[in-house]
């Protein structure tokens, strides 16, 4: 059973994660999340892209760490850095991209995120 998830990728846009969850009412937990990716989807990476740093930012990502997490932060430039719009999307896509050159060991992407901004990388996928 040891290496049964490890072929599928996920790339969750938390932002978009959040906002979609909180628009309905509804609390994420993100350990019991990530086990269900793990069960449902196989997937054995997940990348958790938050966009904007702050300490409370920085102290989700340590607990996302610890459910199995990869957090990736967005990179701001200096004059960015006092903007609270954290815009993951390209970082999400060349992440991806990344991984469809450079890592051949995998079967399935799962992307998570509450908008159509994905939907010309996805409709790539899906013909890969």
């Amino acid at each position: 059973m040891k290496n049964k998830y490890i072929k599928n990728i996920a790339f969750i846009d938390g932002q978009n994660l959040h906002i979609g969850t909180l628009q309905n009412r509804w609390k994420v937990d993100f350990s019991k999340f990530r086990i269900f990716l793990r069960d449902q989807y196989c997937v054995g990476t997940a990348y958790y892209f938050l966009g904007y740093l702050s300490d409370i930012s920085q102290e989700i990502g340590k607990n996302l760490q610890r459910f199995g997490y990869i957090v990736v932060y967005k990179q701001h430039g200096f004059y960015m850095k006092t903007t609270k719009k954290g815009n993951v999307d390209t970082d999400i896509v060349f992440e991806i991209m990344k991984n469809l050159i450079d890592n051949q060991n995998f079967d399935k992407i799962v992307v998570v995120s509450n908008d159509g901004d994905y939907k010309k990388v996805i409709d790539y996928l899906i013909t890969k």
